[in-house]
């Protein structure tokens, strides 16, 4: 496989551009000579698997070791090689024990080959090279799926849950769903989930099957292989459809958490813990219901990411007992001091279920609540100042202004003659002055007339002629 992807433009449909680019460059210096490789065939040796079998028997020189038993060193293309042929069955019946414990004739025990891929990859190789470890069945998806899930669980218990395990798996080491994948059978899961009972692990199979009281607060880890600038990073805790909705039964179940990287980050671990333990003074009150949420992205600054989304779900007969129309519904996060609304967003109700997607720029405490609806402001009516106008005393009533008296000293011995005051004659008015022109008008041409007239009379013979 590696010689075709190598030599060729093929590609896995899971593998995105950016990981093939990084892919190309590894594979120029890759040689299989620099490793101890161990091959774990998982097919059976029924027909049509058994052909495939035979070829691998063939390929490493007859030499196979079956289930947990000692590995016999066989050759392949030249080199040391391991091959183990652990054929493992799929529960189906409910009861997975023996599928589980014990090394038959047609099965090996699950529980035992998971330990012996632990061992292989924690020893040291006793030819001083790096170990490269590769186990399969047919069509990659039920078996390899199924050990997957086992050897995640066994290997990363305080951050892989069973459900997260199944994700990884099925999404072929991603958090989000490739072009093209399949999920491992139901009888692989069944089988994976008995032994995450065995091993006291987290084995719920979705988020709301987690749920307990308070004394004890369940968590959700999922981790993630990186990202790079501008490439989506899913993590998906419990799916859904728009068409079938979820499952879940629970009041409210975080579904999706979609970060978007602003710089490359490498293994972030993203940690969803329900009723986490808060004090009194940052819980919201005045609400009708709160649900509250610790989500951490580990290993990475906010800084180092652009805004993220959360898709979660309520079930309706919740909102409807509160009662709560589904679009009243906000999520809330803490900043700081103070709880902050996040942009909210009802997308669909399917199924008895109301889904949203909430807009958060970082990740910290959290809380679905209700919206509190904002009083109406009303603006009042701007009253226009009134201008003052300047106070003015009023004259006194008939009193004449006296003009101002300039005192005159008058010689030594003679008595000064007591002033005579005389009243002043106010200018006179528009009108009146008018009158005055009118009638001295009249008056001069009056007396021109008289005149005239009177010369006329005294010389007759002057004016004849003028006439």
């Amino acid at each position: 496989m590696n010689t075709t992807i190598k030599n060729s433009l093929f590609k896995p449909v899971y593998i995105t551009d950016s990981q093939r680019s990084k892919l190309d460059q590894a594979l120029m210096t890759f040689n299989l000579s620099d490793y101890e490789l161990i091959v774990i065939s998982l097919i059976d040796n029924k027909w049509p698997d058994s052909e495939y079998l035979s070829v691998e028997i063939r390929e490493f020189g007859g030499k196979v070791s079956n289930c947990s038993a000692e590995l016999r060193p066989g050759t392949i293309r030249g080199h040391q090689g391991y091959l183990i042929w652990s054929p493992i069955g799929f529960c189906d019946q409910g009861n997975c024990d023996d599928l589980l414990h014990i090394d038959g004739d047609e099965y090996c025990s699950y529980y035992n080959l998971i330990g012996q891929i632990t061992s292989l990859m924690q020893e040291t190789s006793t030819s001083g090279k790096k170990r490269l470890i590769y186990y399969h069945c047919v069509l990659g998806t039920d078996r390899t799926g199924g050990v997957t899930i086992g050897y995640l669980m066994k290997n990363f218990p305080e951050n892989m849950t069973y459900l997260q395990a199944v994700t990884y798996a099925q999404f072929m080491g991603n958090t989000m769903a490739p072009p093209v994948y399949s999920p491992p059978n139901q009888g692989s899961r069944n089988l994976a989930q008995a032994y995450c009972t065995a091993i006291n692990g987290s084995c719920a199979a979705t988020l709301s099957d987690t749920a307990s009281d308070e004394s004890e607060p369940p968590f959700m880890t999922l981790a993630h292989p990186g990202g790079e600038t501008g490439i989506l990073v899913n993590y998906v805790f419990d799916d859904y459809d728009d068409e079938e909705g979820s499952s879940s039964v629970a009041d409210t179940t975080i579904h999706h958490v979609h970060v978007i990287p602003s710089k490359t980050i490498v293994e972030p671990i993203l940690r969803v813990e329900q009723s986490p333990r808060i004090s009194e003074e940052k819980k919201l009150t005045g609400r009708i219901f709160t649900r509250y949420y610790d989500i951490d992205l580990l290993n990475v600054p906010d800084a180092s990411i652009d805004p993220s989304t959360i898709q979660f779900s309520i079930r309706g007969g919740y909102l409807t007992s509160l009662p709560i129309a589904p679009e009243d519904v906000v999520m809330m996060r803490w900043v700081e001091d103070r709880w902050v609304e996040l942009s909210t967003v009802l997308d669909h109700i399917t199924n008895g279920r109301a889904f949203y997607t909430a807009e958060t720029p970082g990740f910290s405490y959290f809380v679905i609540t209700n919206r509190i609806p904002v009083p109406p402001v009303t603006l009042e009516e701007p009253v226009p100042p009134v201008a003052e106008e300047p106070a003015m005393e009023a004259p006194l009533p008939n009193t004449p202004s006296l003009p101002t008296q300039i005192p005159v000293v008058e010689p030594y011995g003679t008595p000064a003659p007591a002033p005579t005051l005389e009243p002043e004659i106010p200018p006179p008015s528009g009108i009146l002055l008018l009158a005055i022109i009118v009638m001295a008008g009249i008056g001069t041409c009056g007396g021109y007339l008289t005149r005239r007239w009177w010369r006329r009379r005294q010389n007759p013979d002057l004016f004849g002629k003028n006439d």
